[in-house]
């Protein structure tokens, strides 16, 4: 068949050690042997996800969340297998982090509102009172 080897990615070496299709193997105190994600798939998850949460993709909060709920759905159903369940929470904890500092982007940017609708203190501006927001409740 004349196949080639990539050496790079074979070896004989321990298990422990090396990583397969995203996943590493880790053992407890029990002796027994689990699966958890490598650290270089959750390395390229949180690049992925910092791609699709950032600031300056000019983008509506509702795109932003159709596009992390196709990436998490994919990610989430490959890497079902693995058995480490802080890993997991600590992901999801880091995880909601990132939308919510988007939302306070949009609403420092003045669109403290719902997409479709005014900011209450816009409407103002037709009624003959000028200016914006009182500069106590902007901060």
């Amino acid at each position: 068949m004349r196949l080639t080897i990539n050496e790079s990615k074979s070896a004989v070496a321990s298990a422990f050690g090396r990583k397969f299709l995203g996943y590493a193997l880790w053992q407890t105190r029990d002796g027994d042997v689990r699966r958890a994600v490598s650290a270089k798939a959750l390395q390229a998850f949180k690049w992925r996800i910092r791609q699709l949460t950032r600031r300056n993709g000019g983008r509506s909060i509702e795109q932003v969340v159709e596009q992390l709920r196709s990436y998490l759905l994919g990610w989430k159903g490959y890497f079902r297998l693995a058995q480490t369940p802080r890993i997991w929470r600590s992901l999801d904890e880091w995880l909601r982090r990132r939308p919510k500092s988007l939302a306070s982007q949009t609403v420092e940017a003045g669109q403290d509102h719902l997409p479709g609708t005014a900011a209450p203190w816009r409407e103002s501006l037709g009624c003959g009172i000028s200016g914006g927001p009182e500069p106590s409740l902007v901060a």
